[in-house]
């Protein structure tokens, strides 16, 4: 399904889920003369999500996230419309309204406001995170960290970008990690805005050298020469590399996405098991993954000090009490949430470090974030 008719497709079910809301919401009222009660607003919104996840579903080309577009848009847009609706009619003197759907009706009419902020706001409420690990070995030099993920550019905001690596080099780290997800873009563009994007990644340099590994939407993946030649970017999808910061050796091993799939031997295991065969017992290693689930490939005494990914955007939308509603990993909901955490696996526990990422998903997913802003990170390890 085209950009264009799934747009009109998403304004369409919006319409209908108002009005379905509406309607349910003043039945009793219209047809019984009972006030509108609190239950008639809640089965009111139950009924217009349970519309917009059956046309999603019904319509072939929908995928997942086209059904979270419809429910936002349920949300932000069908649900302060149906409330106008109600509040019109009672203004009106046409029906009545208890308390407890009147408190409803108007907590409703907030929607929009949080639609705005996660839409407009939040997304580019760019940061940089920071963070701090002290490993075990002998006393060595800090060694800085940065680490991107998720650009999912298409180049249509190169402001924004701009800015995302700006804030980045402005940190000047030793070492720059980048965990997939750069480019997000419709196949007809793509050689658009793969030029574009090589201008945007020639700015990355550190010392200590830039390495990158392929996320879920990098389908040029065989086209690197268009964005990384005459950069200082490596790939080392499945591939060790060596580099040297600070006097300090530094062993990275970057996986595919095949590494979530630990029931069967890849290139991506292979990878992982030669970063902790290693001989070098002093060196700093680093298991560079776009998915978080990379961590439970480690074994129990593995020999890898640190697993930094993307991949989750750190859930897009967090509610409060609650945390990310979706992450799309394995790994405990805190620690995708972002930032550095502790994971078990195999028994023992392991170090990983989860970027929230710079972009959004695209495509049908809503473009949103809330209380979960955007970052370019600096992890100090000691």
């Amino acid at each position: 399904m085209s950009d264009a008719a799934f747009n009109g497709l998403s304004v369409g079910v919006a319409v209908v889920c108002a009005a379905v809301a509406a309607g349910v919401a003043l039945y009793r009222a219209l047809r019984r003369g009972a006030p509108v009660g609190a239950l008639d607003v809640i089965g009111a919104g139950a009924v217009a999500g349970a519309v917009a996840l059956g046309t999603g579903i019904a319509f072939p080309g929908v995928n997942l996230f086209g059904l979270f577009r419809f429910a936002y848009l349920a949300a932000v847009v069908s649900a302060p419309l149906a409330a106008i609706a109600v509040l019109t009619l009672r203004a009106r003197g046409r029906i009545r309204t208890t308390r407890g759907a009147l408190v409803f009706t108007v907590a409703a009419l907030a929607a929009p406001l949080c639609g705005a902020w996660s839409s407009l706001v939040e997304p580019r409420r760019l940061r940089v995170e920071r963070a701090e690990l002290v490993t075990g070995r002998d006393p060595q030099p800090a060694i800085r960290i940065g680490i991107l993920s998720d650009l999912q550019t298409d180049l249509l905001e190169s402001e924004y970008e701009s800015r995302a690596i700006d804030l980045l080099m402005a940190e000047h780290p030793d070492l720059i990690l980048f965990a997939g997800d750069l480019i997000q873009a419709e196949p007809s563009d793509l050689p658009r805005v793969l030029s574009r994007v090589r201008a945007l990644i020639a700015r990355l340099d550190a010392p200590g050298g830039v390495f990158f590994v392929h996320g879920d939407v990098d389908g040029w993946r065989g086209r690197e020469n268009a964005v990384f030649a005459g950069t200082s970017v490596r790939v080392v999808t499945d591939a060790l590399a060596h580099t040297r910061v600070r006097g300090r050796d530094v062993t990275i091993g970057g996986v595919s996405l095949e590494i979530r799939d630990l029931e069967r031997s890849s290139p991506a295991l292979e990878t992982v098991r030669a970063l902790e065969a290693a001989p070098d017992e002093r060196d700093l290693r680093i298991l560079l993954s776009h998915a978080p689930d990379a961590v439970y490939a480690l074994a129990a005494d593995s020999r890898v000090d640190l697993v930094v990914a993307g991949h989750t955007h750190g859930g897009q939308i967090v509610l409060p009490g609650i945390g990310p509603l979706l992450t799309l990993s394995r790994v405990p909901r805190i620690a995708a949430a972002g930032g550095l955490h502790q994971v078990e696996s195999d028994g023992a526990r392991h170090w990983l470090y989860v970027t929230r990422g710079i972009g959004m998903e695209r495509m049908q997913a809503p473009r949103v974030r809330f209380l979960c802003p955007p970052d370019v990170s600096l992890l100090t390890v000691r």
